[in-house]
């Protein structure tokens, strides 16, 4: 491990600059950006060559939150031989909250399906795929998801959910609640003037908030980091919130962030958090994404069997983005120069009940999950600016369900 560790973690370190070392220090050459190294080990790339029934379990604060879902679209099996479940779990806490092991305390879905604990769950598999045993598993349902807010799992054939239609909202210099930097609202249209707002660069903002403990594998949960309330990050950010919900306003999959940025240096670094605001103005995080706006560069390709390399849409508009990540393709900033960024925002299922609002928070910092490389962070030393309005129309796009399925 050390004889591996600690290389790479000089090589990534070190991001851009590593190319400027002696050869035979190089060790993983590009180890910070995407590369053969990472790609020959991606499950993503390799997904399409499982042949055997597969039953995926994820959470929503999992540290593979992102290829979950992913993997089991890439998946060629009919919905008996592959299965997703995707709980309200950190990496280390999955199967908390289901049906104990000699079936006390009972869980149920919406539709009265039970959810056995997940030791049962791989009995059953294992004994049906392998021995061979006729026990149901087959029929579970397809998707098993724990939808937030509602607290309930929803069966469903599909991910994101069946009856899921897209719409955009966008950033607003309309007042609306919050006690960041600069509080702005989520709206339906875009503003019909231009706004600019400054963010300047902090890289060491998000250390109180749920992020640290996503990122940590949940080690950390229980413990004082703001894991459900991340106001005290939004302090150093901007935020942009919706009025209060009158009904249930339930969201399922992935959500692309459309961001127009500047920035006096060369690059920066975006956080794009949603939250779920309770009436007392609680900030719980439901998902986020982030990306370094040097290596914005986008691969467009629609996907379709393929599920690497590729964007998905939908009704034509980005839904969940592919960016290389690659040396090749990372382009400077111009400094000043508006520039239209496409944050990927990993999935998720939540209700937003009514009396609570969405909120979108822009930061630039997420430590110590996106603690920067060397280049990256010289190259940001700067103050960046946000553009809203029809010139640039910021905004997010994502998927609702109506009715929601767990309301």
């Amino acid at each position: 491990v050390a004889a591996f560790a600690g290389p790479a973690l000089l090589d990534a370190t070190l991001g851009g600059y590593e190319m400027m070392l002696p050869s035979a220090l190089q060790t993983y050459p590009e180890q910070a950006y995407d590369g053969p190294f990472y790609q020959l080990r991606s499950p993503i790339r390799n997904i399409s060559r499982v042949t055997v029934p597969t039953f995926i379990v994820g959470g929503t604060y999992d540290l593979f939150q992102r290829g979950e879902p992913i993997l089991f679209r890439g998946l060629k099996l009919s919905t008996a031989r592959k299965k997703l479940m995707i709980g309200p779990w950190y990496h280390t806490s999955a199967g908390n909250g289901l049906t104990a092991d000699d079936g006390s305390s009972p869980v149920y879905d919406t539709k009265g399906n039970l959810l056995p604990s997940l030791n049962n769950l791989q009995l059953a598999w294992f004994d049906h795929w392998l021995k061979g045993i006729s026990n149901g598993i087959d029929a579970f349902p397809a998707v098993e998801t724990y939808y937030l807010g509602a607290g309930k799992w929803a069966p469903d054939t599909k991910y994101p959910a069946s009856r899921t239609a897209y719409r955009r909202w966008y950033l607003s210099a309309t007042p609306g609640s919050g006690t960041s930097l600069y509080a702005g609202s989520l709206a339906p249209a875009a503003d019909g003037g231009n706004t600019t707002v400054t963010l300047p660069w902090i890289p060491v903002n998000g250390a109180c908030s749920r992020s640290t403990t996503q990122w940590t594998a949940g080690l950390v949960s229980g413990i004082a980091t703001c894991e459900n309330d991340n106001r005290p990050s939004e302090l150093l950010a901007t935020t942009f919130t919706t009025p209060p919900f009158t009904a249930p306003y339930a969201i399922s999959g992935p959500i692309d962030a459309t961001i127009w940025i500047s920035s006096t240096a060369a690059d920066t670094q975006v956080i794009a958090t949603i939250s779920d605001v309770a009436p007392d103005g609680a900030s719980s995080q439901i998902t986020a994404g982030t990306l370094v706006a040097s290596l914005r560069a986008l691969t467009a390709t629609a996907c379709g069997a393929v599920v690497a390399d590729c964007s998905l849409y939908a009704n034509g508009q980005l839904i969940e983005p592919w960016h290389p990540y690659t040396q090749a393709t990372q382009s400077a900033l111009t400094p000043g120069v508006p520039t239209r960024l496409e944050i990927e925002i990993f999935p998720t299922s939540a209700v937003i009940e009514p009396g609570h609002s969405l909120r979108l928070t822009i930061a630039t910092g997420d430590f110590p999950h996106e603690t920067s490389t060397l280049s990256t962070e010289t190259s940001s030393l700067g103050v960046d600016t946000l553009y809203l309005g029809t010139g640039y129309p910021s905004s997010i796009y994502l998927g609702t369900v109506s009715p929601p399925p767990a309301s």
